[in-house]
């Protein structure tokens, strides 16, 4: 008898030029042996940083149908990740499906803005409905600007440890998650992650890589999501998604490709089965 599948939900934006959200994450998915259930939140004809204004279709009324097909199938979720969502009403339609389903894993990634600025579109109204979404979460990976914006902290590029910390008890207090902080300036050139769990905080720092990489946040949450899919405890999982994540960092750094085309995956691929293992 064939086994039953429960695919990992995966909300994202799906871009047909530029290398991030969706097009990072189903590669990343497919080399851990993850099935999925693809939910894009809208299409783009560019990533929305380095190609203009992009054309961009979204995907709420497909979606729409799409979970109520999904239901009508019994189609069961093992987990999920959910990014950039563009609208209000996009958050409301995941929070009433993600409400349908029992998952184990819901790693949220609140995409509204990096380097003390919201992204385009990002208004108010959708900081608010990402703060009730993420009620949700088992998992939350805001970057310091997200956290700051969830918390209405004051938007700064650089903190100290204690603010940090402060980041940390005001986001306790909008979710039970655990907390990933990433891309937190460091002295010295280096940049760290954190990570809250069980009220204990633990401090990842990597070297600083120069310029900006778009989709690092995508790929970082990709593999967190695939190392807690396959039973990795989470503070190995942050540990492996950084690592992995370097990698890609570092073979994007060194080609001689526009940065805008988004993160190159090769080597992350190739390295990606030593890290986490699973059984076909």
């Amino acid at each position: 008898m064939a086994k039953s599948v429960k695919p990992f939900l995966i909300g994202e934006d799906l871009s047909a030029v530029g290398r991030i959200s969706l097009a990072c994450a189903i590669p990343i998915f497919s080399a851990c042996n993850i099935p999925q259930a693809l939910a894009p939140t809208s299409l783009l004809s560019a990533q929305t940083e380095g190609f203009g204004t992009p054309v961009n279709y979204p995907m709420t009324q497909w979606l729409k149908a799409t979970f109520a097909h999904w239901q009508s199938e019994q189609i069961q979720l093992s987990g999920a990740l959910i990014g950039y969502l563009g609208n209000t009403e996009l958050v409301d339609l995941f929070a009433t499906y993600l409400a349908t389903q029992n998952m184990t894993t819901v790693v949220m990634d609140p995409v509204m803005g990096d380097s003390g600025a919201l992204y385009p579109a990002i208004t108010a109204d959708n900081v608010q409905a990402i703060r009730h979404l993420i009620q949700q979460a088992t998992v939350i990976t805001p970057n310091l600007t997200e956290a700051q914006l969830l918390t209405g902290a004051p938007l700064q590029s650089v903190v100290s440890e204690a603010q940090v910390g402060e980041l940390f008890e005001k986001l306790a207090t909008l979710t039970q998650a655990d907390v990933v902080i990433t891309g937190v300036p460091q002295k010295h050139g280096q940049i760290a992650t954190y990570l809250s769990q069980d009220q204990k905080i633990e401090k990842y720092i990597q070297k600083k890589l120069s310029g900006h990489f778009f989709g690092a946040g995508d790929t970082f949450a990709a593999v967190l999501s695939c190392a807690l899919y396959h039973n990795m405890a989470l503070p190995q999982a942050v540990t492996t998604a950084n690592e992995l994540t370097w990698i890609a960092l570092e073979q994007t750094q060194a080609s001689d490709r526009e940065r805008r085309y988004g993160l190159q995956l090769s080597e992350l691929l190739r390295n990606l089965q030593q890290k986490i293992t699973y059984k076909i």
